[in-house]
Protein backbone atom coordinates (compact mmCIF):
# COMPACT_ATOMS: atom_id res chain seq x y z
CA UNK A 1 0.00 0.00 0.00
CA UNK A 2 0.87 3.74 -0.70
CA UNK A 3 2.00 5.93 2.04
CA UNK A 4 -0.40 8.30 3.38
CA UNK A 5 2.20 11.50 2.13
CA UNK A 6 1.66 9.57 -1.29
CA UNK A 7 -2.44 9.34 -1.24
CA UNK A 8 -2.90 12.85 0.03
CA UNK A 9 -0.34 14.79 -1.95
CA UNK A 10 -3.08 13.40 -5.35
CA UNK A 11 -6.25 15.31 -3.09
CA UNK A 12 -6.93 18.64 -3.77
CA UNK A 13 -6.57 21.53 -1.83
CA UNK A 14 -10.89 21.78 -0.74
CA UNK A 15 -10.16 17.97 -0.30
CA UNK A 16 -7.18 18.22 2.28
CA UNK A 17 -9.50 21.07 3.68
CA UNK A 18 -12.75 19.19 4.35
CA UNK A 19 -10.89 16.22 5.83
CA UNK A 20 -9.39 18.65 8.17
CA UNK A 21 -12.53 19.99 9.02
CA UNK A 22 -14.08 16.60 10.34
CA UNK A 23 -11.15 16.47 12.91
CA UNK A 24 -12.07 19.82 13.86
CA UNK A 25 -9.15 21.58 12.62
CA UNK A 26 -8.43 24.88 10.34
CA UNK A 27 -5.62 24.63 8.03
CA UNK A 28 -3.04 27.21 8.10
CA UNK A 29 -1.32 26.37 4.90
CA UNK A 30 -2.05 28.43 1.79
CA UNK A 31 -0.51 25.67 -0.68
CA UNK A 32 -1.61 22.48 -1.16
CA UNK A 33 1.93 20.74 -0.34
CA UNK A 34 1.59 22.55 2.58
CA UNK A 35 -2.13 21.50 3.40
CA UNK A 36 -0.95 17.66 2.70
CA UNK A 37 1.59 17.97 5.15
CA UNK A 38 -0.63 19.70 7.75
CA UNK A 39 -3.26 16.57 7.33
CA UNK A 40 -0.53 14.14 7.56
CA UNK A 41 0.51 15.35 10.84
CA UNK A 42 -2.77 15.55 12.17
CA UNK A 43 -3.57 12.22 10.84
CA UNK A 44 -1.08 10.37 12.31
CA UNK A 45 -1.92 11.88 15.86
CA UNK A 46 -2.77 8.80 18.06
CA UNK A 47 -5.23 10.86 20.33
CA UNK A 48 -7.45 11.48 16.83
CA UNK A 49 -6.97 8.09 15.99
CA UNK A 50 -8.57 6.10 19.40
CA UNK A 51 -11.30 8.61 18.60
CA UNK A 52 -14.69 7.37 18.50
CA UNK A 53 -16.52 6.62 15.15
CA UNK A 54 -20.05 6.16 14.25
CA UNK A 55 -20.71 2.49 14.27
CA UNK A 56 -20.72 1.88 10.56
CA UNK A 57 -18.02 3.62 9.76
CA UNK A 58 -16.01 1.59 12.61
CA UNK A 59 -17.41 -1.78 11.08
CA UNK A 60 -16.14 -0.82 7.53
CA UNK A 61 -12.66 0.24 9.21
CA UNK A 62 -12.33 -3.00 10.98
CA UNK A 63 -13.41 -4.99 8.03
CA UNK A 64 -10.30 -3.37 5.69
CA UNK A 65 -7.69 -3.71 8.96
CA UNK A 66 -8.65 -7.37 9.00
CA UNK A 67 -8.30 -7.99 4.92
CA UNK A 68 -4.71 -8.41 3.84
CA UNK A 69 -2.96 -5.71 3.20
CA UNK A 70 -5.32 -3.63 4.25
CA UNK A 71 -7.38 -3.36 1.02
CA UNK A 72 -10.36 -4.76 -0.36
CA UNK A 73 -11.80 -4.56 -3.92
CA UNK A 74 -13.83 -1.61 -3.84
CA UNK A 75 -16.78 -3.22 -5.17
CA UNK A 76 -17.34 -5.36 -2.74
CA UNK A 77 -16.21 -2.87 0.16
CA UNK A 78 -19.04 -0.35 -1.62
CA UNK A 79 -21.84 -3.15 -1.95
CA UNK A 80 -21.54 -3.62 2.01
CA UNK A 81 -20.88 -0.03 3.42
CA UNK A 82 -21.92 1.99 0.65
CA UNK A 83 -20.12 4.57 -2.02
CA UNK A 84 -18.20 7.54 -2.20
CA UNK A 85 -19.97 10.33 -4.59
CA UNK A 86 -17.70 11.29 -6.79
CA UNK A 87 -17.55 15.57 -7.03
CA UNK A 88 -15.46 18.24 -7.80
CA UNK A 89 -14.80 21.00 -5.20
CA UNK A 90 -17.60 23.19 -6.26
CA UNK A 91 -20.41 20.18 -5.98
CA UNK A 92 -18.59 19.07 -2.72
CA UNK A 93 -19.28 22.70 -1.38
CA UNK A 94 -22.60 22.61 -2.61
CA UNK A 95 -24.08 19.17 -1.93
CA UNK A 96 -21.69 18.64 1.15
CA UNK A 97 -22.02 14.41 0.88
CA UNK A 98 -20.15 13.81 4.69
CA UNK A 99 -22.98 15.53 6.22
CA UNK A 100 -25.68 14.84 4.13
CA UNK A 101 -26.73 11.50 4.47
CA UNK A 102 -23.11 9.94 4.17
CA UNK A 103 -22.36 6.30 3.95
CA UNK A 104 -19.96 4.24 5.88
CA UNK A 105 -17.35 4.90 3.44
CA UNK A 106 -17.98 8.62 2.77
CA UNK A 107 -17.77 9.18 6.70
CA UNK A 108 -14.34 7.39 6.69
CA UNK A 109 -13.06 9.22 3.32
CA UNK A 110 -14.05 12.30 4.59
CA UNK A 111 -11.92 11.62 7.64
CA UNK A 112 -8.66 10.95 5.44
CA UNK A 113 -9.00 7.50 6.77
CA UNK A 114 -9.51 5.20 3.45
CA UNK A 115 -8.79 5.81 -0.31
CA UNK A 116 -9.28 4.28 -3.47
CA UNK A 117 -6.75 3.10 -6.08
CA UNK A 118 -6.07 0.55 -8.47
CA UNK A 119 -3.61 -2.95 -7.45
CA UNK A 120 -2.62 -5.90 -9.07
CA UNK A 121 -4.92 -9.11 -8.52
CA UNK A 122 -5.30 -12.56 -9.84
CA UNK A 123 -7.98 -11.05 -12.24
CA UNK A 124 -5.70 -8.20 -13.41
CA UNK A 125 -5.37 -4.35 -11.97
CA UNK A 126 -8.54 -3.79 -10.03
CA UNK A 127 -9.64 -0.65 -7.85
CA UNK A 128 -9.67 -0.89 -3.99
CA UNK A 129 -10.73 0.70 -1.06
CA UNK A 130 -7.38 0.83 1.02
CA UNK A 131 -6.22 2.30 4.18
CA UNK A 132 -2.43 3.84 4.14
CA UNK A 133 0.60 1.50 5.20
CA UNK A 134 2.05 4.00 7.71
CA UNK A 135 -1.76 4.67 8.89
CA UNK A 136 -2.90 0.99 9.27
CA UNK A 137 -0.70 -0.12 11.96
CA UNK A 138 -1.91 3.79 14.20
CA UNK A 139 -5.43 2.76 13.76
CA UNK A 140 -6.81 0.81 17.15
CA UNK A 141 -7.05 -2.97 15.94
CA UNK A 142 -10.55 -4.79 15.57
CA UNK A 143 -11.51 -6.91 18.13
CA UNK A 144 -10.67 -10.28 17.07
CA UNK A 145 -13.52 -12.15 15.59
CA UNK A 146 -13.77 -15.63 17.03
CA UNK A 147 -16.27 -16.74 15.95
CA UNK A 148 -16.78 -19.59 12.78
CA UNK A 149 -18.59 -18.07 10.15
CA UNK A 150 -19.26 -20.39 7.37
CA UNK A 151 -20.76 -19.15 4.34
CA UNK A 152 -24.96 -20.10 4.72
CA UNK A 153 -26.87 -22.23 7.54
CA UNK A 154 -27.84 -25.52 8.40
CA UNK A 155 -30.31 -26.44 6.66
CA UNK A 156 -32.93 -30.33 7.12
CA UNK A 157 -31.76 -33.13 6.17
CA UNK A 158 -33.96 -34.13 2.56
CA UNK A 159 -36.02 -36.46 2.77
CA UNK A 160 -34.81 -38.02 -0.87
CA UNK A 161 -31.24 -37.63 -0.93
CA UNK A 162 -29.29 -40.56 -2.18
CA UNK A 163 -26.35 -41.35 -0.30
CA UNK A 164 -23.18 -40.41 -1.45
CA UNK A 165 -21.65 -42.62 -4.02
CA UNK A 166 -19.01 -42.26 -6.73
CA UNK A 167 -20.93 -42.15 -9.85
CA UNK A 168 -18.20 -40.37 -12.32
CA UNK A 169 -16.14 -43.36 -11.39
CA UNK A 170 -18.41 -45.83 -12.39
CA UNK A 171 -19.57 -44.31 -15.24
CA UNK A 172 -15.73 -43.40 -16.40
CA UNK A 173 -15.24 -47.23 -15.83
CA UNK A 174 -18.31 -48.11 -18.14
CA UNK A 175 -16.73 -45.46 -20.80
CA UNK A 176 -13.41 -47.46 -20.49
CA UNK A 177 -15.22 -50.46 -20.91
CA UNK A 178 -17.11 -49.14 -23.83
CA UNK A 179 -14.29 -48.22 -25.62
CA UNK A 180 -12.11 -51.31 -25.31
CA UNK A 181 -14.87 -53.17 -27.29
CA UNK A 182 -15.63 -50.18 -29.59
CA UNK A 183 -13.16 -47.71 -30.32
CA UNK A 184 -14.95 -43.85 -30.01
CA UNK A 185 -14.77 -41.12 -32.03
CA UNK A 186 -15.08 -37.63 -31.68
CA UNK A 187 -17.23 -35.20 -33.13
CA UNK A 188 -16.97 -31.27 -31.98
CA UNK A 189 -15.37 -32.48 -29.01
CA UNK A 190 -17.87 -34.38 -27.19
CA UNK A 191 -19.71 -37.79 -27.42
CA UNK A 192 -23.44 -36.44 -26.33
CA UNK A 193 -24.37 -36.15 -30.34
CA UNK A 194 -23.39 -39.85 -31.11
CA UNK A 195 -23.91 -41.46 -27.33
CA UNK A 196 -24.71 -45.32 -29.00
CA UNK A 197 -27.99 -46.47 -26.87
CA UNK A 198 -26.05 -49.47 -25.14
CA UNK A 199 -23.69 -47.25 -23.49
CA UNK A 200 -26.34 -44.80 -22.05
CA UNK A 201 -28.04 -47.83 -20.92
CA UNK A 202 -25.33 -48.59 -18.72
CA UNK A 203 -24.67 -44.68 -17.23
CA UNK A 204 -25.66 -43.97 -13.42
CA UNK A 205 -25.39 -40.43 -14.27
CA UNK A 206 -25.98 -39.38 -18.30
CA UNK A 207 -26.00 -36.53 -17.72
CA UNK A 208 -22.36 -35.92 -16.71
CA UNK A 209 -21.40 -38.24 -19.88
CA UNK A 210 -19.32 -34.85 -21.72
CA UNK A 211 -17.91 -34.49 -18.24
CA UNK A 212 -16.88 -38.19 -18.09
CA UNK A 213 -15.56 -38.41 -21.55
CA UNK A 214 -13.29 -34.84 -20.72
CA UNK A 215 -11.79 -35.91 -17.30
CA UNK A 216 -10.95 -39.79 -19.38
CA UNK A 217 -9.07 -37.62 -22.02
CA UNK A 218 -7.58 -34.87 -19.25
CA UNK A 219 -6.13 -38.17 -17.69
CA UNK A 220 -5.28 -39.74 -21.00
CA UNK A 221 -7.54 -42.66 -20.01
CA UNK A 222 -8.43 -42.64 -23.37
CA UNK A 223 -5.93 -42.22 -26.59
CA UNK A 224 -5.61 -42.60 -30.22
CA UNK A 225 -7.33 -42.12 -33.41
CA UNK A 226 -10.45 -43.82 -33.05
CA UNK A 227 -10.05 -43.70 -29.03
CA UNK A 228 -9.02 -46.45 -27.00
CA UNK A 229 -8.12 -47.03 -23.39
CA UNK A 230 -4.57 -46.97 -23.16
CA UNK A 231 -3.39 -49.64 -21.24
CA UNK A 232 -0.40 -47.52 -19.47
CA UNK A 233 -2.90 -46.09 -17.96
CA UNK A 234 -6.36 -47.01 -17.53
CA UNK A 235 -5.78 -50.46 -16.30
CA UNK A 236 -3.81 -48.38 -13.09
CA UNK A 237 -7.05 -46.55 -12.72
CA UNK A 238 -9.37 -49.48 -13.20
CA UNK A 239 -7.17 -51.03 -10.31
CA UNK A 240 -7.58 -48.37 -8.05
CA UNK A 241 -10.70 -48.67 -5.17
CA UNK A 242 -13.55 -47.21 -6.52
CA UNK A 243 -13.60 -44.04 -4.34
CA UNK A 244 -9.51 -43.91 -5.02
CA UNK A 245 -10.85 -43.40 -8.66
CA UNK A 246 -13.06 -40.40 -7.68
CA UNK A 247 -10.23 -38.36 -6.19
CA UNK A 248 -8.67 -38.71 -8.99
CA UNK A 249 -11.47 -37.71 -10.91
CA UNK A 250 -11.44 -34.51 -8.52
CA UNK A 251 -8.41 -34.09 -9.01
CA UNK A 252 -8.72 -33.72 -12.60
CA UNK A 253 -11.68 -31.22 -12.28
CA UNK A 254 -10.08 -29.50 -10.49
CA UNK A 255 -7.32 -28.52 -12.39
CA UNK A 256 -8.73 -29.18 -15.63
CA UNK A 257 -8.41 -25.52 -18.19
CA UNK A 258 -10.32 -27.45 -20.52
CA UNK A 259 -13.32 -28.28 -18.92
CA UNK A 260 -15.72 -25.25 -18.58
CA UNK A 261 -18.64 -25.52 -15.49
CA UNK A 262 -19.84 -22.20 -16.52
CA UNK A 263 -20.79 -22.76 -20.00
CA UNK A 264 -22.59 -25.91 -19.40
CA UNK A 265 -25.28 -24.03 -17.96
CA UNK A 266 -28.41 -24.80 -19.01
CA UNK A 267 -31.06 -22.02 -20.97
CA UNK A 268 -27.91 -19.83 -21.44
CA UNK A 269 -26.05 -18.83 -24.93
CA UNK A 270 -22.57 -17.40 -24.85
CA UNK A 271 -21.56 -14.94 -27.40
CA UNK A 272 -18.19 -12.77 -28.16
CA UNK A 273 -14.52 -13.46 -27.84
CA UNK A 274 -13.58 -10.20 -25.56
CA UNK A 275 -14.34 -11.77 -22.54
CA UNK A 276 -13.38 -15.04 -20.80
CA UNK A 277 -14.06 -16.12 -17.61
CA UNK A 278 -10.97 -18.79 -15.83
CA UNK A 279 -13.08 -21.71 -14.88
CA UNK A 280 -10.15 -22.91 -12.65
CA UNK A 281 -9.86 -20.49 -11.00
CA UNK A 282 -13.36 -20.07 -9.75
CA UNK A 283 -13.32 -23.86 -8.62
CA UNK A 284 -10.79 -23.35 -6.19
CA UNK A 285 -12.41 -20.11 -4.83
CA UNK A 286 -15.84 -22.20 -4.24
CA UNK A 287 -13.78 -24.67 -2.68
CA UNK A 288 -12.28 -22.60 -0.26
CA UNK A 289 -16.09 -21.77 0.61
CA UNK A 290 -16.91 -25.25 1.16
CA UNK A 291 -14.15 -25.75 2.90
CA UNK A 292 -15.22 -23.42 5.85
CA UNK A 293 -18.48 -25.93 6.26
CA UNK A 294 -18.95 -28.34 8.54
CA UNK A 295 -18.47 -31.68 7.57
CA UNK A 296 -20.96 -34.43 8.14
CA UNK A 297 -24.13 -31.51 9.01
CA UNK A 298 -26.97 -30.83 6.45
CA UNK A 299 -26.07 -27.46 5.19
CA UNK A 300 -28.98 -25.28 3.32
CA UNK A 301 -28.28 -24.85 -0.34
CA UNK A 302 -30.13 -21.66 -0.74
CA UNK A 303 -28.43 -20.17 2.31
CA UNK A 304 -25.26 -20.78 0.67
CA UNK A 305 -25.54 -19.14 -2.30
CA UNK A 306 -27.38 -16.15 -0.35
CA UNK A 307 -24.09 -16.12 1.91
CA UNK A 308 -22.00 -15.93 -1.24
CA UNK A 309 -23.78 -13.43 -3.20
CA UNK A 310 -23.67 -11.53 0.06
CA UNK A 311 -19.90 -11.64 0.66
CA UNK A 312 -18.70 -12.43 -2.61
CA UNK A 313 -21.11 -11.55 -5.79
CA UNK A 314 -18.23 -11.08 -8.28
CA UNK A 315 -16.43 -14.05 -6.95
CA UNK A 316 -16.20 -15.21 -10.94
CA UNK A 317 -16.03 -11.86 -12.34
CA UNK A 318 -12.83 -9.66 -13.17
CA UNK A 319 -12.72 -6.35 -11.02
CA UNK A 320 -16.46 -6.85 -10.43
CA UNK A 321 -17.58 -6.59 -14.27
CA UNK A 322 -21.38 -7.96 -14.12
CA UNK A 323 -21.76 -5.89 -17.61
CA UNK A 324 -19.09 -6.86 -20.23
CA UNK A 325 -19.80 -11.08 -20.56
CA UNK A 326 -22.14 -11.78 -23.24
CA UNK A 327 -24.87 -13.72 -21.68
CA UNK A 328 -28.44 -14.52 -23.16
CA UNK A 329 -31.58 -16.04 -22.37
CA UNK A 330 -31.77 -18.98 -24.03
CA UNK A 331 -35.16 -18.70 -24.40
CA UNK A 332 -36.22 -15.09 -25.70
CA UNK A 333 -32.60 -14.00 -26.29
CA UNK A 334 -32.22 -11.61 -24.30
CA UNK A 335 -28.54 -10.40 -22.85
CA UNK A 336 -28.28 -11.00 -19.15
CA UNK A 337 -26.40 -7.90 -17.91
CA UNK A 338 -25.86 -6.38 -14.56
CA UNK A 339 -26.03 -7.15 -10.85
CA UNK A 340 -29.58 -8.06 -11.52
CA UNK A 341 -28.93 -11.32 -12.79
CA UNK A 342 -26.75 -12.70 -10.63
CA UNK A 343 -28.89 -15.46 -9.09
CA UNK A 344 -29.71 -16.72 -13.03
CA UNK A 345 -25.68 -17.27 -14.01
CA UNK A 346 -23.03 -16.90 -10.79
CA UNK A 347 -26.17 -18.27 -8.34
CA UNK A 348 -26.81 -21.23 -10.97
CA UNK A 349 -23.38 -22.13 -11.44
CA UNK A 350 -22.82 -22.56 -7.83
CA UNK A 351 -25.81 -24.51 -7.39
CA UNK A 352 -24.46 -26.88 -10.58
CA UNK A 353 -21.14 -27.26 -9.45
CA UNK A 354 -22.55 -28.92 -5.81
CA UNK A 355 -25.60 -30.84 -7.30
CA UNK A 356 -23.36 -31.83 -10.44
CA UNK A 357 -19.74 -32.56 -10.27
CA UNK A 358 -19.23 -32.15 -6.30
CA UNK A 359 -22.00 -34.82 -5.69
CA UNK A 360 -21.45 -37.07 -8.80
CA UNK A 361 -18.07 -38.09 -7.19
CA UNK A 362 -19.20 -38.48 -3.78
CA UNK A 363 -17.19 -35.40 -1.86
CA UNK A 364 -21.08 -34.02 -1.21
CA UNK A 365 -24.58 -35.66 -0.61
CA UNK A 366 -27.59 -34.47 -0.87
CA UNK A 367 -29.92 -32.42 -3.40
CA UNK A 368 -30.89 -29.04 -4.62
CA UNK A 369 -32.31 -28.16 -0.86
CA UNK A 370 -29.60 -29.19 0.84
CA UNK A 371 -26.00 -30.75 0.91
CA UNK A 372 -23.79 -32.30 3.27
CA UNK A 373 -19.51 -32.60 2.80
CA UNK A 374 -19.03 -36.14 3.30
CA UNK A 375 -15.61 -37.28 5.61
CA UNK A 376 -13.95 -38.15 2.02
CA UNK A 377 -14.95 -34.91 0.83
CA UNK A 378 -13.71 -32.96 3.90
CA UNK A 379 -10.45 -34.73 3.58
CA UNK A 380 -10.12 -33.43 -0.19
CA UNK A 381 -11.60 -30.04 0.28
CA UNK A 382 -8.80 -29.20 3.07
CA UNK A 383 -6.27 -30.83 0.95
CA UNK A 384 -5.03 -33.59 3.50
CA UNK A 385 -5.16 -36.83 1.48
CA UNK A 386 -8.34 -38.95 2.59
CA UNK A 387 -7.72 -42.49 2.56
CA UNK A 388 -10.14 -44.07 0.45
CA UNK A 389 -11.96 -47.13 1.53
CA UNK A 390 -11.75 -50.24 -0.01
CA UNK A 391 -14.18 -51.82 -2.48
CA UNK A 392 -16.54 -54.67 -1.26
CA UNK A 393 -16.08 -58.23 -1.83
CA UNK A 394 -18.73 -58.18 -3.63
CA UNK A 395 -18.98 -61.08 -6.03
CA UNK A 396 -19.88 -61.33 -9.40
CA UNK A 397 -22.98 -63.69 -10.14
CA UNK A 398 -23.08 -66.41 -13.17
CA UNK A 399 -26.53 -68.20 -13.94
CA UNK A 400 -27.21 -71.40 -16.32
CA UNK A 401 -28.18 -69.25 -18.94
CA UNK A 402 -24.70 -67.05 -19.02
CA UNK A 403 -26.46 -63.84 -17.48
CA UNK A 404 -23.53 -62.29 -15.24
CA UNK A 405 -23.97 -59.88 -12.68
CA UNK A 406 -21.98 -57.38 -11.18
CA UNK A 407 -22.82 -54.94 -8.03
CA UNK A 408 -21.58 -51.10 -8.77
CA UNK A 409 -19.77 -51.95 -5.43
CA UNK A 410 -17.70 -54.65 -6.74
CA UNK A 411 -14.06 -53.88 -7.95
CA UNK A 412 -14.48 -51.82 -11.19
CA UNK A 413 -11.59 -53.91 -13.10
CA UNK A 414 -13.77 -57.08 -12.57
CA UNK A 415 -16.86 -55.23 -14.74
CA UNK A 416 -14.41 -54.05 -17.35
CA UNK A 417 -13.13 -57.77 -17.57
CA UNK A 418 -16.77 -58.94 -17.73
CA UNK A 419 -17.98 -56.21 -20.02
CA UNK A 420 -15.20 -57.00 -22.01
CA UNK A 421 -16.35 -60.52 -23.47
CA UNK A 422 -20.17 -60.26 -22.74
CA UNK A 423 -22.89 -58.70 -23.70
CA UNK A 424 -24.59 -55.95 -22.54
CA UNK A 425 -28.23 -56.05 -21.15
CA UNK A 426 -28.70 -53.18 -18.81
CA UNK A 427 -28.18 -51.41 -15.56
CA UNK A 428 -30.78 -52.37 -12.22
CA UNK A 429 -30.64 -50.70 -8.92
CA UNK A 430 -26.69 -50.48 -9.27
CA UNK A 431 -25.91 -54.13 -10.71
CA UNK A 432 -24.42 -54.30 -14.09
CA UNK A 433 -26.06 -57.35 -16.34
CA UNK A 434 -24.38 -58.98 -19.15
CA UNK A 435 -24.95 -62.37 -20.43
CA UNK A 436 -22.28 -64.40 -22.39
CA UNK A 437 -23.14 -65.71 -25.64
CA UNK A 438 -21.55 -66.76 -29.00
CA UNK A 439 -21.01 -63.29 -30.81
CA UNK A 440 -19.89 -61.75 -27.38
CA UNK A 441 -17.00 -64.16 -27.03
CA UNK A 442 -16.16 -64.25 -30.58
CA UNK A 443 -15.72 -60.98 -30.15
CA UNK A 444 -13.42 -61.36 -27.37
CA UNK A 445 -11.76 -63.89 -29.17
CA UNK A 446 -10.61 -61.46 -31.80
CA UNK A 447 -9.34 -59.43 -29.23
CA UNK A 448 -7.04 -62.42 -27.68
CA UNK A 449 -9.18 -63.30 -25.14
CA UNK A 450 -8.97 -67.19 -24.74
CA UNK A 451 -11.71 -69.11 -23.80
CA UNK A 452 -9.73 -70.77 -20.84
CA UNK A 453 -9.17 -67.14 -19.49
CA UNK A 454 -12.41 -66.27 -19.75
CA UNK A 455 -13.40 -69.44 -17.77
CA UNK A 456 -10.70 -69.09 -15.26
CA UNK A 457 -11.58 -64.80 -14.73
CA UNK A 458 -15.39 -66.31 -13.91
CA UNK A 459 -14.26 -68.55 -10.96
CA UNK A 460 -11.89 -66.22 -9.76
CA UNK A 461 -14.88 -63.42 -9.64
CA UNK A 462 -17.74 -65.86 -8.64
CA UNK A 463 -16.20 -66.66 -5.42
CA UNK A 464 -16.79 -68.58 -3.15
CA UNK A 465 -19.95 -69.47 -5.23
CA UNK A 466 -19.32 -71.68 -7.70
CA UNK A 467 -20.06 -70.86 -11.43
CA UNK A 468 -23.14 -73.20 -12.52
CA UNK A 469 -21.86 -76.84 -13.72
CA UNK A 470 -24.21 -76.22 -16.99
CA UNK A 471 -22.74 -72.78 -17.91
CA UNK A 472 -19.22 -74.26 -17.75
CA UNK A 473 -20.49 -77.24 -20.12
CA UNK A 474 -21.55 -74.96 -22.46
CA UNK A 475 -18.92 -72.50 -22.64
CA UNK A 476 -16.64 -75.61 -23.34
CA UNK A 477 -19.15 -76.60 -25.74
CA UNK A 478 -18.74 -73.63 -27.12
CA UNK A 479 -14.66 -73.55 -27.18
CA UNK A 480 -15.33 -77.31 -29.55
CA UNK A 481 -17.83 -76.68 -31.70
CA UNK A 482 -18.40 -72.93 -31.92
CA UNK A 483 -22.19 -71.45 -32.53
CA UNK A 484 -24.62 -74.41 -32.94
CA UNK A 485 -27.93 -72.88 -32.46
CA UNK A 486 -29.19 -69.29 -32.86
CA UNK A 487 -32.26 -67.30 -31.80
CA UNK A 488 -33.45 -64.27 -33.80
CA UNK A 489 -35.77 -60.92 -33.58
CA UNK A 490 -36.82 -60.81 -37.54
CA UNK A 491 -39.55 -59.58 -39.44
CA UNK A 492 -41.39 -61.96 -41.67
CA UNK A 493 -41.48 -60.74 -45.72
CA UNK A 494 -44.03 -63.05 -47.65
CA UNK A 495 -45.16 -63.37 -50.81
CA UNK A 496 -48.46 -64.64 -52.91
CA UNK A 497 -46.72 -67.20 -54.80
CA UNK A 498 -42.97 -68.18 -55.46
CA UNK A 499 -42.53 -66.61 -58.71
CA UNK A 500 -42.91 -63.29 -57.22
CA UNK A 501 -40.74 -63.94 -54.49
CA UNK A 502 -38.07 -65.06 -57.57
CA UNK A 503 -39.07 -62.08 -59.27
CA UNK A 504 -38.03 -59.72 -56.17
CA UNK A 505 -35.23 -61.45 -55.12
CA UNK A 506 -33.84 -60.61 -58.69
CA UNK A 507 -34.81 -56.70 -58.65
CA UNK A 508 -31.76 -54.71 -57.50
CA UNK A 509 -33.67 -52.20 -55.24
CA UNK A 510 -35.12 -54.81 -53.37
CA UNK A 511 -32.88 -57.80 -52.81
CA UNK A 512 -30.43 -55.89 -50.66
CA UNK A 513 -33.25 -55.66 -48.73
CA UNK A 514 -34.25 -59.34 -48.22
CA UNK A 515 -32.52 -61.31 -45.76
CA UNK A 516 -32.27 -64.87 -45.20
CA UNK A 517 -34.67 -67.09 -47.40
CA UNK A 518 -37.79 -68.85 -44.90
CA UNK A 519 -39.21 -71.10 -47.90
CA UNK A 520 -40.37 -70.15 -51.27
CA UNK A 521 -42.35 -67.68 -50.11
CA UNK A 522 -40.93 -65.98 -46.93
CA UNK A 523 -37.90 -64.18 -46.60
CA UNK A 524 -36.61 -62.06 -43.46
CA UNK A 525 -36.59 -58.71 -43.82
CA UNK A 526 -34.64 -56.54 -40.62
CA UNK A 527 -36.74 -53.52 -38.84
CA UNK A 528 -34.84 -51.20 -40.01
CA UNK A 529 -35.16 -51.49 -43.72
CA UNK A 530 -38.46 -51.86 -43.53
CA UNK A 531 -39.05 -48.72 -44.78
CA UNK A 532 -36.79 -48.75 -47.61
CA UNK A 533 -38.58 -51.84 -48.53
CA UNK A 534 -42.22 -50.54 -48.29
CA UNK A 535 -40.68 -47.56 -50.64
CA UNK A 536 -38.82 -50.09 -53.25
CA UNK A 537 -42.18 -52.24 -53.59
CA UNK A 538 -44.44 -49.03 -53.87
CA UNK A 539 -42.14 -47.97 -56.65
CA UNK A 540 -42.79 -51.44 -58.24
CA UNK A 541 -46.98 -51.12 -57.93
CA UNK A 542 -47.06 -53.49 -55.01
CA UNK A 543 -49.09 -52.39 -52.17
CA UNK A 544 -47.76 -54.09 -48.53
CA UNK A 545 -50.13 -55.22 -46.09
Amino acid sequence: MPPLARVLVDYDFNLLQTIAEQWGVSLRARSQREAAQEVETLLKDPRRLTAALPVGARAALDALLRAPGARLPLSDFARKHGEVRVMGAARRDRERPWANRPSAAEQLFYRGLIAHGFFESSSGPREHAFIAEDLAPLIPPPEPDLTPNPPGAPGDAPAGAHPAEPLLADDVATLLAYAQILPLKLAAGTLTTQLPSTLRRFLREPRAIDLEFQLALDLDLLTGTPLKPDSETARPFLERPRWGQALALADAWRASTTWNDLLRLPGLTFEGQTWANDPQATRTTLIGWLRQVPAGRWWSLDAFVAALRDRHPDFQRPAGDFDSWYIKDAANGAYLRGLAHWDRIDGALIRAIVTGPLMWLGLLEGDAKAFRVTELGAGWLRGTPPVPPRDAAVPVLTTPTGEVRVASAAPAYLRFRAARVCKWIGLERGVYIYRLTPLSLKRAGRQGVKLERILDFLRQASAPHEVPPRLTAALQRFGRHGTEAILKEAIVFRTANPELMETLRRTPAVQELLGEALGPTASEVRAQDLPRLRAALSELGLLLD
